[in-house]
């Protein structure tokens, strides 16, 4: 598959990667953080074969700015812990049975499991696309009963407006928490960033950067 249809069709970013050695890293204060930007494709791309699937259950569309606690409430059940041999990291549901993450968190394993917020473990058979510039993984889970997170746009957000993070930080699982988006910066390469205040700790890369209307921009 190519890796311009996983990154505009997918789940065209991730969040909270600052541990890859892909992206730019935190800062030592932790006080910044840059992450990918998700931007919806404007236009249709041919979809990859591996997810042409039928729509799943998915957040329900908001129509008013939501608090952090609603943006929680309604993403969490979405937001699962990935497990390998070597550590642990988030992901969230971006289509049936699939879960997006950042590689780092499961490049090379040989065993990846993914666990919901209810509890429920399943095994990810496949890797079935990756961008390693941007440090990103899709992964094929069977019978994964959780809802999808919506895709947002990141250019619809500004410097000052209100983030929600959701991870998994030092095992603590479905921590939230929040902060503003600082910048959006373009790189030379064209490719977008958000830096954020949202603290992001090891074990919540993978994890989405949700917008005020409960949507992924990172």
């Amino acid at each position: 598959m190519r890796a311009n249809c996983f990154l505009a069709v997918t789940v065209a970013a991730l969040a909270a990667c600052g541990e890859s050695n892909h992206l730019p890293a935190q800062t030592s204060g932790r006080e910044l953080t840059l992450v990918p930007a998700v931007k919806q494709p404007e236009a249709v791309v041919e979809r990859p074969k591996a997810v042409l699937v039928a729509e799943s259950r998915a957040s329900p569309v908001p129509t008013d700015l939501l608090s952090p606690a609603q943006i929680a409430a309604r993403a969490s059940e979405s937001v699962v812990v990935i497990t390998t041999p070597s550590g642990r990291g988030a992901g969230f549901v971006v289509e049936p049975n699939h879960v997006a993450t950042c590689l780092h968190v499961v490049e090379g394993a040989d065993r990846i499991v993914v666990r919901t917020q209810a509890g429920v473990e399943h095994t990810a058979y496949a890797v079935i696309d990756y961008d390693r510039a941007n440090d990103l993984a899709l992964l094929a889970v069977d019978s994964l009963a959780a809802p999808r997170l919506r895709l947002g746009d990141f250019t619809e957000v500004a410097p000052g407006d209100p983030v929600t993070v959701i991870g998994h930080p030092e095992g603590l699982e479905s921590s939230v928490s929040t902060g503003v988006v600082s910048a959006i910066r373009t790189f030379e390469s064209g490719r977008h960033v958000l830096q954020i205040t949202a603290p992001i700790s090891p074990g919540s890369s993978g994890g989405p950067v949700l917008s005020q209307k409960g949507q992924v921009i990172g």
